[in-house]
């Protein structure tokens, strides 16, 4: 769904960016010229995009750690809440110790309880934190690209330039056929000339 939308978003985008200069051709009577970039192709391989991408993975395995602690904790409480119960049913035990024992248990549950509801509020902002941060990355990505596809659109004096990785909302391809020129390696050139060394 992601993936259909970012494709649907991306030929608006550039259909949107395509209308004033189409105008104008027709009004100055000049052929109109096409392109096309894989869009997908671009930011896979955008050094800035592999290093977003690469962060976000050690953000989520630090998360992903804290999680493993936390339901670490939770698994000694539910053995010391076990322990306790057991031991507040032991005859073998004088009634008041059975009965500090009970109420030990109780207070386990109840951190036990506290404990789960942390952990599931952890989960969340967790993952709306992560959801946060890609569509934040993506958008900036995006603005990047978007520019470089402009740039490269005006160089070569085109009027159009479509995503030839774009999907139709039934996620057959936008363009089914065409001849037009591909500058997706022209963009990725220019985006990641200025990538540090070892980054690309």
């Amino acid at each position: 769904m992601k993936k259909t939308l970012t494709g649907l978003f991306s030929v608006v985008l550039l259909l949107a960016m395509a209308v004033p200069a189409m105008a104008q051709t027709a009004n100055d009577g000049q052929q109109i010229r096409i392109g096309t970039v894989d869009l997908s192709r671009v930011f896979t391989n955008y050094w800035k995009f592999k290093q977003a991408s690469a962060h976000l993975e050690e953000e989520k395995a630090d998360l992903e750690k804290t999680d493993k602690e936390m339901l670490g904790n939770r698994q000694k409480l539910v053995e010391e809440y076990n322990r306790l119960k057991e031991e507040s049913n032991n005859q073998a035990l004088s009634s008041s110790e059975r009965e500090n024992r009970r109420k030990a248990a109780e207070d386990k549950l109840r951190q036990l309880s506290d404990l789960e509801n942390n952990i599931k509020e952890f989960r969340q902002k967790a993952n709306n934190r992560l959801t946060e941060q890609t569509l934040r990355m993506r958008e900036n990505l995006l603005i990047e690209i978007r520019d470089a596809v402009r740039s490269r659109a005006k160089a070569g004096g085109f009027t159009l330039v479509f995503d030839s990785a774009a999907q139709s909302a039934d996620r057959t391809p936008v363009i089914l056929y065409g001849t037009a020129i591909d500058l997706t390696d022209a963009v990725l050139s220019q985006l990641n000339a200025a990538a540090p060394a070892g980054a690309k």
